[in-house]
This record gives structure tokens, sequence and C-alpha cells, in this order.
């Protein structure tokens, strides 16, 4: 089981950059400051973003679970040394969680943030 993790500035648009093994630090923090207009301005808890999703990965959990298989991990590791970098330091991102459709929307939703705080 899987997810799509999307690193982006609190607004969805068409499609971000998908990360894989072959994606370097560099690469993921070049994404994640490019500047990219999107098709409707969105306003989400205050902070009103013009910016699109910039990159994304799929993380692979275990079947029901907030637990990060290892095949991932190296992937993660990478997104979190971008996110360590001095030229993100006034950035702000959000990390979104997901799921399939197996279960009610309720359960979905809480395994979603597990996830994410995963």
């Amino acid at each position: 089981m899987g997810i799509l993790l999307c690193f982006h500035s609190t607004a969805w648009a068409e499609k971000p950059v998908f990360a894989d093994s072959e994606t370097s630090v560099t690469d993921i923090i070049q994404a994640l400051q490019k500047k990219q207009k999107m098709r409707d301005y969105r306003d989400l808890g205050g902070i009103a973003e013009d910016e699109p999703p910039k990159i994304a990965a799929l993380i692979h959990f275990k079947f029901d679970s907030a637990t990060i298989l290892e095949e991932s991990k190296s992937l993660l590791n990478k997104f979190g040394q971008a996110l360590k970098s001095d030229k993100l330091a006034h950035s702000i991102l959000m990390i979104a969680g997901h799921t399939d459709n197996t279960g009610t929307n309720i359960y979905n939703l809480a395994l979603s943030y597990r996830r994410a705080e995963s």
C-alpha cells in the first residue's frame, strides 16, 4: 500500500514534479523554489497562496498502517535533507498523506493523517 506524498505550498494545481530514486536533494530544493501560477486563487486557513504543488513522491507504507516501508526511506531522507536546507528556511510547506478508498472516509482520513505525520 502506498500514498502520494506531495510537498506543496498549501494549494493544489495540475501536476507536481514526481521524484524517484534518481532525484537528488538539489533537484528537490530547486523544484520547491520554482514559482508557478495556479489556475484558481485559494485561501486555506488564512494562508493565501498562488503556487501549485512543487514535488511529489510515492511513499509506501505497510498495509493499513502508518509504518513506512524500507524501500521508501532513502527517497524520504532526501526530502528531509532538502527541507533542512537554508534555501528553504523561509518556506511554508504542507505535507499531505493519502490512502486508497478501502474503508470508511473517517477511517481513511485518520490513516492519512497518521501517514502524513509518519
